[in-house]
């Protein structure tokens, strides 16, 4: 993989390395050879009645060879530690409904753990660390550096140290339709840049509301504690942005015709007060950036990490399990979301319509789907923004003037989409901070840069953003997807 060299002396893991990873689907009557640097191993499975019993034979690779191997069902879940050389047996008893009903789709899913429990507690506690700053609200050097690493690691991003600057705009130089793209090192915006393929992981949009500028967005708490769908008098942004340590923030100006067509008493009145007050976007955040099986994840998270990733969150705290991937699952399903369907229940739905859990999750996150027990709409901060772009009528008679969903739309998208007026000079105080910049950085020690591929790079096209690849390190895509 392209940053194992990258990786800390004395461990091969790489963030999220703890994370189980897929290693196949052990189906009845089928037999399967996992091959890995310890084992190789040759599994047969059979169902009876509710017990599925695994025949197995194991040949070493090498001397002192072991290995650990989850096996999961819908709701049982198994570890086994593979030692010793020869044939034997695993025998799942007294399996429920959903366990048979998914096994006779898709099997036990078989998922290999790192051998070293050394390499796991590393992981852990780099995972810990990178994320510090939105769990405790505090940045530190070690926070840092680590969210630092991982951008350079898991999305080939080389951050640019930048002097910071006193605040360079004014209301006068902003205008409706307009967008804010910032990141902090914080461990989410990484993370998002690092799925995406972005440059910025947050996205805020000029909105002038009776006669005042404000700034609107959908925010999970990260900026001035803040969240859900709120706007912000330009004053209050101003101060906030300022406040807010370790955000690096650019403004972005909408280009003709956008800027001409932008109405904003129609966005708000038909569009923005009835969402104001909803909660952020945590049921839609996964399924936004997720458009292939494998192609929007960064190494080495695999096409069975969500599925791992559910039974364990469910495992913990059911609500959230629920909130952020369960929903968006009984939502493709045609399941009502509210009362919350079990995990079970969820599994015994694909069964009867014969889908993967993997081909339910790439389906597109439609602008319809409601959410929780209010029936609310789900929106992350750049989806928000395309939805109020088109409130707006700014698309209208333009090449946007097609049929896509804003739900499924990241900072990436955004930016990338040939919406933005990087010509016009920048006002002069912005240029004085950042000459190289054809747009204005208003805060922030890493200066954002983006290139031919993330800055209007893409025209609109139906169905925009529901099937593009997002693959770490260079993010390629098609025109079209």
């Amino acid at each position: 993989m392209f940053n194992d060299e990258h990786l800390a002396k004395n461990h091969s893991i790489p963030f999220f390395g703890a994370i189980p990873s897929f290693s196949g689907y052990l189906k009845d009557g089928q037999s399967v050879i996992i091959n890995d640097e310890n084992f190789t191993l040759n599994f047969t499975t059979h169902l009876s009645g509710n017990t599925v019993v695994v025949d197995y034979t194991t040949s070493p690779n090498k001397l002192l060879a072991r290995a650990k191997y989850l096996f999961l069902f819908t709701e049982k879940i198994n570890l086994h530690d593979f030692i010793f050389p020869g044939s034997y047996s695993l025998t799942f008893k007294d399996l429920s409904d959903s366990d048979i009903a998914y096994f006779k789709l898709a099997g036990i899913r078989l998922y290999r753990l790192p051998y070293k429990v050394s390499d796991m507690v590393y992981d852990v506690k780099r995972l810990i660390t990178l994320f510090s700053p939105s769990i405790f609200h505090k940045y530190s050097e070690e926070s840092n550096e680590e969210n630092i690493q991982f951008l350079k690691e898991s999305a080939n991003i080389t951050l640019i140290p930048r002097q910071q600057s006193n605040f360079p705009l004014s209301a006068s130089d902003v205008h409706s339709g307009d967008v804010f793209g910032s990141f902090s090192l914080n461990g989410l915006g990484p993370l998002i840049m690092a799925t995406t393929g972005s440059k910025i992981s947050h996205l805020q949009i000029a909105l002038e509301i009776d006669g005042k500028m404000n700034v609107c967005e959908s925010t999970g708490g990260a900026i001035a504690g803040k969240t859900g769908i709120v706007c912000t008098l330009w004053d209050d942004f101003v101060k906030d942005t300022v406040a807010n340590e370790g955000l690096n923030i650019v403004h972005m100006r909408l280009a003709s015709p956008y800027r001409e067509k932008f109405d904003a008493k129609r966005a708000y009145d038909t569009f923005v007060k009835q969402l104001l007050g909803s909660p952020y976007g945590f049921e839609t955040f996964v399924f936004s950036a997720l458009d292939t099986v494998t192609d929007n994840l960064f190494y080495p998270l695999d096409e069975g990490s969500l599925e791992i990733l559910y039974y364990l969150i469910d495992l913990i705290k059911a609500s959230l399990a629920d909130l952020v991937i369960g929903q968006g699952i009984a939502n493709r399903l045609n399941m009502p979301v509210y009362p919350t369907n079990s995990r079970a229940s969820i599994y015994k739905k694909m069964a009867s319509i014969g889908k993967l859990f993997k081909e339910i999750y790439i389906m597109p996150e439609l602008d319809s789907y409601r959410y929780g027990s209010d029936g609310h709409v789900s929106r992350v901060c750049s989806c928000l923004a395309m939805d109020i772009l088109r409130a707006s009528g700014a698309f209208e008679g333009t090449e946007f003037a097609v049929d896509w969903n804003a739900a499924e739309q990241t900072p990436k998208d955004i930016f990338a989409f040939k919406l933005w007026d990087i010509t016009t000079p920048v006002p002069a105080a912005c240029a004085a901070n950042d000459p190289d910049l054809p747009y204005c950085q208003l805060r922030g020690t890493s200066k954002i840069v983006f290139d031919e591929r993330t800055l209007n790079a893409h025209s609109a096209c139906k169905h925009m953003s529901e099937t593009c690849p997002t693959k770490a390190p260079y993010y390629e895509r098609p025109e079209v997807c």
